[in-house]
């Protein structure tokens, strides 16, 4: 097995939780697209890229993002440090994608609840793919 340094974890560590935090909220969009928007909604039949194009979405998401990746990574860092990144970051980062995508219809809401699944899924990972580092 090959050993990581910690430097090199915490970045591997910070780039999962950025990634993870704007597909989530590429999902979330994604859900409150196909989900939840009416047709008379100015956003409807929108494709996601078109949204995120939009200044008003970018100003509220963007920040939102950020803060899960920021959140995400204060939780990574201490449920995930001692895992098999391998396989708990795949796991994690599928959880929190699919949460989103359904609770997207409840902004804000819905960002609390994906932050909770992917503490949820942290904590199970942190059992399931337990392993010792040697560095």
């Amino acid at each position: 097995m090959r050993v990581v340094q910690p430097t090199s974890r915490a970045v591997l560590l910070a780039l999962a939780c950025l990634v993870t935090a704007f597909a989530a909220a590429t999902a979330a969009f994604l859900g409150l697209l196909l989900l939840g928007l009416p047709p008379t909604d100015v956003a409807y039949g929108m494709s996601v890229w078109e949204l995120w194009a939009d200044p008003f979405v970018r100003l509220v998401a963007f920040p939102i993002a950020l803060a899960g990746a920021a959140l995400g990574y204060l939780g990574a860092r201490r449920l995930l440090w001692r895992t098999d990144l391998s396989k708990s970051a795949p796991l994690v980062f599928t959880v929190t994608v699919l949460v989103a995508f359904v609770a997207g219809r409840v902004i804000v809401l819905g960002a609390l609840g994906t932050l909770l699944c992917a503490v949820v899924a942290m904590k199970w990972c942190q059992k399931r793919f337990a392993m010792e580092l040697h560095a």
